[in-house]
């Protein structure tokens, strides 16, 4: 069997580029997951706002419905109506409009 022997110039050159790969390796890596611990954190924040915002939406929604609902009660109240007109009124409204109303019948 053959012996391979090389020169000190050769051994440098050798290490050196086995330095650089190994370096370049570890670079490569931190620069991935770096990269991942990035996009992971945007995505995060983009859904945060997106929750955020339909929060908001709901909020607004819910608002604009107490808001209705408390008109409502207010001119059933000045009109003098009933309860029972109160409860047809109320279904009538739910019927045209679909608006989502829960309203109590008291039996």
């Amino acid at each position: 069997m053959a012996k391979l022997r090389l020169g000190i110039n050769a051994k440098v050159s050798i290490s050196t580029t086995l330095m650089v790969l190994v370096s370049f390796n570890i670079l490569a890596c931190f620069v991935y997951f770096n990269a991942q611990k990035t996009i992971t954190l945007i995505e995060y924040e983009t859904q945060e706002k997106q929750v955020t915002q339909l929060e908001n939406l709901i909020d607004v929604y819910i608002d604009e419905k107490k808001r209705l609902i408390n008109k409502l009660v207010k001119e059933a109240l000045a009109s003098g109506l009933n309860e029972s007109q109160i409860t047809q009124n109320l279904h009538l409204i739910q019927e045209s409009g679909d608006f989502n109303l829960t309203y109590i019948v008291s039996v």
